[in-house]
């Protein structure tokens, strides 16, 4: 489990708008927005220390503080680690 805030884009050149980490694999992520993002959608992900292109798989209704918010799951299209080392894995001999 990984969390954090992130931003992202729906559209080129788009605003930037902010979102929370929910879960990140080599695969994909699953952030919480305020915003409905229809699978299919292709997004711009900037996060600490990865930026990324990905396609919504998903999207899940959540009621977070009394205020409706969603839960997306994202497949990667691309994604560039700034530290590929030690982000997933770590092993020492």
């Amino acid at each position: 489990k990984r969390s954090g805030q992130i931003l992202f884009s729906s559209s080129w050149p788009g605003v930037m708008r902010e979102a929370r980490m929910i879960d990140l694999s080599l695969t994909g992520m699953r952030f919480l927005c305020s915003e409905i993002l229809s699978p299919g959608t292709i997004l711009k992900i900037t996060a600490p220390h990865m930026r990324a292109s990905a396609v919504v798989m998903n999207l899940r209704e959540e009621v977070v503080n009394e205020r409706p918010s969603y839960t997306v799951g994202t497949s990667f299209l691309a994604v560039e680690f700034e530290d590929p080392r030690g982000s997933f894995l770590s092993v020492s001999g």
